[in-house]
């Protein structure tokens, strides 16, 4: 979603999916790999099968300040959707 909304002019919840689609651009990975990665944290997180789908895959994909610790967590759940395999 790239917003034609001018950045000064975007609400929190376009700046927030703009950001989002961000993310996701600059550590592409195969659509296998997002599904594993968003069934694990539904899996290890029960206490957020209250809320919106769309919220738990938002949280479970989303990037983190340090791209180092996004490496890490996508290579420890790499690994892990491979053993369950």
């Amino acid at each position: 979603m790239r917003s034609l909304v001018p950045a000064e002019k975007r609400t929190a919840s376009e700046k927030m999916l703009v950001s989002f689609e961000e993310c996701i651009v600059r550590t592409p990975r195969p659509p296998s790999q997002l599904v594993a990665i968003v069934d694990k944290y539904v899996k290890d997180n029960p206490a957020q099968w209250h809320g919106r789908m769309s919220g738990l895959v938002f949280e479970a994909l989303r990037c983190r300040d340090s791209s180092a610790g996004v490496r890490a967590g996508a290579s420890a759940l790499s690994s892990g959707a491979r053993q369950g395999e």
